[in-house]
């Protein structure tokens, strides 16, 4: 239930019905988030084709929104006894290897075309320039993008392109959110290690800062203070990843299993929650008929 919240909120939704590439990103980054529940959660310990998905996923992200691909890296932070053998682990490095060729081979690829849309103050090799002449800035300018990438939240209340922002379906959308990001019962089979989570941590700040520097080079003007194009819905699976870090449920409900504890009815706790995320989408699609037509 918890991938399907995330799976049918309304921004995604729009963009996905749209021809924005976006709208494949959206679809690996849920398969991701209910690829490593489903490693912690399994009673079979992790195989080759486990390995192989997580590969097939993020090297498909490339395409897309190349700083995801670090999501890869996440595998080798899982324990080595959820491992059917030392021998399968040691394929994770295998899959790292072949997603850094991929995105290699996409970058050569992708160097080759000029954009033509771009504003005449941007100049990937005078920016380059600019930065080794100016690091204090820069690195002024990057903790800005870095401080302020929460703030990019509020993107997914907005009807389109960030054109129009619904400050209401923001406010009230913020404890719903909160709630399922860190009281939702996600009660996993396995124990998610401290390990794991300082893993998820490095690899969503790496994320973070490949994103802004990607941008300051490609679509901000020569020296500008403010790194520019950076948008919430970029951080879309970072927001998925997030219950991994978030979730407090082991610590305030006791017991092994939900259901035989009496402490929640699962079955009309995820129709509530169904509910809930159904209306909030109706609302959106609603306010969005106000705004435009």
């Amino acid at each position: 239930l918890l991938v399907g919240f995330f799976a049918i909120q309304h921004l995604p939704i729009y963009i996905s019905a749209s021809f924005n590439q976006d709208a494949f990103f959206y679809g690996l980054s849920l398969l991701i988030l209910a690829k490593i529940i489903n490693l912690f959660d399994k009673e079979e310990k992790i195989d080759y084709k486990d390995i192989i998905q997580m590969t097939i996923y993020c090297s498909l992200m490339t395409f897309t929104k190349l700083p995801s691909i670090a999501l890869i890296g996440l595998m080798i932070f899982i324990p080595l006894d959820r491992y059917k053998s030392k021998k399968v682990y040691y394929y994770n490095f295998l899959g790292i290897l072949i997603v850094l060729l991929i995105a290699l081979l996409w970058l050569k690829y992708y160097s080759t075309m000029e954009a033509t849309d771009l504003p005449k103050s941007v100049d990937q090799s005078e920016q380059l320039k600019y930065i080794f002449g100016h690091p204090r800035e820069f690195m002024s300018s990057l903790l800005i993008g870095l401080l302020s990438t929460p703030l990019k939240f509020k993107q997914y209340f907005t009807f389109g392109w960030s054109y129009h922002y619904s400050e209401h379906a923001h406010l009230l959308s913020l404890p719903i959110f909160g709630a399922m990001l860190i009281l939702y019962p996600l009660k996993l089979r396995h124990k998610v290690t401290n390990l794991f989570k300082f893993s998820l941590v490095s690899v969503m700040l790496a994320i973070i800062v490949v994103t802004n520097v990607i941008l300051y080079l490609t679509f901000t003007g020569v020296g500008e203070a403010t790194i520019s194009g950076v948008q919430g819905r970029y951080f879309y699976g970072l927001l998925l990843l997030l219950p991994f870090l978030t979730n407090i449920t082991d610590k305030i409900y006791i017991g092994d299993n939900f259901d035989d504890i009496g402490v929640l009815d699962m079955e009309k706790f995820q129709q509530i929650i169904l509910m809930i995320a159904i209306l909030i989408l109706t609302w959106m699609s609603a306010l969005r008929i106000g705004v435009y037509y």
